[in-house]
């Protein structure tokens, strides 16, 4: 049984289990209001899980909050419900119609409320996301070349060039315009460094290495007085 298939099960049996105080006690419109918002409430948590377990990637942060603000929803829901019939059968309040209609749509509001600002918050973390891939996608691919250049590189100069996808991958990934300078020149310098390294010219790789270095640890400290 795999989770939808849970999902629909737990579905049905909660609005079984809602619908037996249906027979029980006397059918007004307390009690048909009760139900109809605890239903919505189970299909609130139903459509939160089906979400959740059918979420793309990337989802993760806001489809994991949906099921939590929804069961706290169907909780309070409830517990207005129950506390409200029970005090009516022992006759010791009863709520106006119109009153427990408008605590229930209070308490739906606010659930809605609770929906739109986390669908909101998710648009505002993809807009993030967005910008974090630029900003890190080019020394990503530094990163990725260097470590390439190390394992075949010649065993002569392998420690050199390792040395340089070491300080790759320990650097700051975010880029940004107040690096481009840098960064250029230390792009430029790892293409002249895989041409030497494919070409087994090992002589100049050292002093190239060198220099990268140089370079890398320039950018991190102007990366690091920029914040």
């Amino acid at each position: 049984m795999n989770d939808n298939h849970r999902i629909l099960l737990g579905t049905v049996t909660a609005v079984i289990v809602l619908t037996i105080p249906l027979f029980l006690l006397p059918r007004d419109g307390l009690l048909f209001t009760a139900w109809g918002f605890a239903l919505a409430g189970v299909f609130a948590v139903a459509g939160s899980l089906y979400r959740g377990a059918n979420r793309t990637h990337g989802e993760y942060v806001t489809t994991a909050a949906f099921p939590l603000a929804a069961a706290g929803y169907l909780s309070a829901d409830l517990l207005l419900s129950v506390a409200v019939i029970l005090l009516r059968e022992q006759n010791k309040y009863a709520m106006p119609a119109g009153w427990f209609l408008f605590c229930h749509a209070l308490l739906a509001g606010l659930f809605v409320w609770k929906l739109l600002a986390m669908d909101s918050g998710k648009e505002k973390i993809e807009e993030i996301g967005v910008k974090v891939e630029a900003a890190t996608s080019r020394w990503r691919q530094f990163r990725q070349d260097a470590s390439a250049l190390a394992v075949i590189a010649d065993a002569e100069i392998r420690k050199d060039v390792s040395a340089v996808a070491d300080a790759l991958r320990y650097g700051d990934p975010v880029s940004g315009e107040h690096l481009e300078e840098i960064e250029n020149a230390i792009g430029e310098k790892l293409r002249q460094l895989a041409d030497k390294v494919k070409a087994h010219r090992n002589a100049d790789v050292p002093a190239l290495c060198r220099d990268l270095l140089t370079d890398i640890k320039i950018r991190n400290e102007q990366s690091k007085s920029h914040k």
